[in-house]
């Protein structure tokens, strides 16, 4: 891969503050940690605001941070949190869950262990960009496309400019990056223009181009930059671009990846839930999701992702007392991450269900410990990392083949008692929803749980732009609001909606509803496409494109999630779109 001589450059030597990076100051006192920075410390009883006292989980205290705890003095935002743990799975079951899963117990550890000794000082920027990568990819997927970045952004001496960090928090500039505005291309010289008109430098607009050409050309996919998923440009640039000094106070925004980034460089207090943590729990993915506050110091935990760490975090010292050693939050993770997903694979690939697969003791450990970690992977040298991380001028060191794993461990539990099996069973129960890797689980969820994630989403929305309507006016310079306020049917559209009222930025009109329909869809009904379980950035998508009228040009993941809703809220008995009051 050649890159243009002039493009190339080494990373700037000038002096930054935090100020140049965006980076916002932190309140709360951090106990001693790592290269990302001291772990924050636990909360206690004692810390617990009055509105987590007011839903009877003053004692959950315990299992929180000190910051994450200060996110549920809102009594909506504690509602949210209360309710959602009351409907996931008990403590003490998913440490059953957990110790079945044992094969894999120490996959972060040796990941991070691998990622330290090969990268050495460089560790954090490559955890940064590795997790950073990760979304909507598999764990091999993931490396290859980090190890290749990482190589050519190397070979490329590194180009870098620190005030693209900042500029990854203003909203639009990464896709003016990718010359695109409100989705739709522009030329450079537009987006350009754009850039310096939101404060960029025409020497920091050229870096973050070329660093997305680089990407582009180094990820899988033969689109070069299209073939760079949205959900990665932001966070990649933030790793590419901070010094290696200010690490310590690092942020990627989204919960998930924010902390993958930090379990990969040994931290032992956050905890990594995605995809496979909420198929375990029987709740939708997007419970999960967030984004990076405005002071830039929280990566966006909403109630959702709080109560999924505590439940980790109580069953982490449940297991240890059951074993007789400390096990750690994200030891627990990844041994039910491991268990959940070898469960479902192996049921679906012999034609059984989950439950019927382990009651045949069908489910050995050599399943569970398939997964490979990245430790193995990066010096396997019949795999193509190895050859990047030497290209790049690292050394990759020893190649130790995993050891062959033995055992039947689901089985040993399900055989000691019934308190124990009956754990095992209720999780493979929750697991047989599970109908494919791509799973909507927004569908086939416990309708209090989607109710749950509801309410949360609203919460978050009233803490960005406060109470109704009338805050949304002020913002958006005093849109007005749709005044057919009738769905085709006759009925009366909602004031309130799912969301809550979004402000178009084409139009600037204010919807709380849009809709959609298909024949083979509740009969050929409107359904609402405005649905709580749509991502940030696709309800950025509606602020930034005109759908009214314009359905053809609704992404293909929006429709999927709304036909989705509308189905699992028909098969409750209710109607799909939302009803004020609920």
């Amino acid at each position: 891969m050649v890159f243009p001589i002039s493009m190339a450059r080494k990373a700037l030597k000038r002096t930054v503050d935090d100020e140049d990076l965006g980076i916002g100051s932190l309140d709360v006192d951090m106990s001693p940690g790592g290269p990302m920075g001291p772990e924050a410390p636990r909360a206690r009883p004692k810390d617990a605001p009055e509105s987590l006292i007011a839903v009877g989980k003053k004692n959950i205290s315990r299992h929180l941070t000190q910051p994450e705890i200060a996110k549920l003095g809102r009594a909506n935002s504690a509602a949210s949190f209360s309710a959602l743990l009351d409907v996931l799975p008990n403590a003490k079951e998913m440490a059953t869950v957990a110790s079945a899963g044992q094969a894999k117990r120490g996959w972060y550890q040796r990941s991070a262990q691998a990622i330290a000794d090969i990268y050495q000082e460089d560790a954090p920027r490559f955890s940064a960009l590795l997790a950073a990568t990760s979304p909507q990819t598999s764990v091999q997927s993931n490396l290859l496309n980090a190890t290749n970045i990482f190589k050519n952004w190397s070979l490329a001496q590194s180009p870098s400019d620190p005030s693209l960090v900042k500029m990854m928090n203003v909203p639009g500039a990464a896709g003016l990056l990718r010359l695109r505005k409100k989705g739709s291309k522009i030329s450079e010289d537009k987006a350009r223009q754009e850039w310096r008109d939101k404060g960029g430098s025409d020497e920091a607009f050229d870096v973050g181009r070329f660093q997305l050409e680089i990407m582009g050309e180094s990820v899988e996919g033969d689109k070069g930059i299209d073939s760079v998923l949205d959900a990665w440009v932001g966070n990649s640039v933030r790793a590419l671009n901070t010094p290696l000094n200010r690490f310590d106070r690092f942020v990627i925004s989204g919960p998930k990846v924010d902390s993958f980034m930090r379990n990969l460089v040994g931290n032992t207090t956050e905890v990594t839930n995605d995809t496979w943590m909420a198929n375990y729990m029987g709740i939708p993915q997007e419970s999960f999701s967030g984004s990076m506050n405005v002071a830039r110091t929280d990566p966006g935990k909403g109630p959702g992702y709080l109560a999924a760490n505590a439940l980790t975090r109580n069953a982490s010292e449940i297991l240890s007392t059951r074993l007789g050693e400390i096990v750690t939050g994200p030891e627990i993770q990844e041994m039910v991450w491991s268990w959940s997903k070898a469960i479902v694979e192996r049921s679906r690939s012999m034609g059984e269900t989950p439950i019927e697969l382990i009651r045949r003791g069908g489910l050995v450990d050599a399943m569970i410990a398939d997964t490979p970690d990245f430790a193995s992977l990066l010096r396997d040298p019949g795999l193509p990392y190895r050859k990047q991380i030497e290209t790049a001028g690292y050394d990759p060191g020893v190649f130790m083949p995993e050891a062959k794993v033995k055992g039947n461990i689901t089985q040993e539990i399900m055989e000691s008692g019934d308190t124990r099996r009956r754990d095992l069973e209720r999780a493979a129960k929750r697991l047989q929803r599970v109908k494919s890797d791509q799973v909507s689980l927004a569908a086939l969820s416990p309708l209090v749980a989607v109710a749950i994630y509801e309410m949360s989403k609203r919460d978050r929305q009233k803490e960005k732009y406060g109470e109704g309507v009338a805050p949304l006016l002020k913002m958006s310079g005093g849109g007005d609001i749709d005044t057919n306020m009738l769905r085709s049917d006759g009925s009366k559209k909602s004031a309130e909606g799912f969301l809550g009222p979004i402000v178009s930025d084409v139009t600037g009109k204010v919807h709380t509803e849009l809709s959609i329909n298909f024949d083979d869809v509740l009969g050929g009904r409107d359904i609402p496409l405005l649905v709580p379980t749509l991502t940030e950035e696709e309800i950025d998508w509606f602020r930034n494109n005109n759908a009214e009228g314009n359905v053809g040009i609704v992404p293909q993941s929006i429709i999927n999630k709304a036909i989705d809703h509308a189905i699992m809220r028909d098969k409750a008995g209710l109607d799909p779109f939302y009803q004020d009051g609920e």
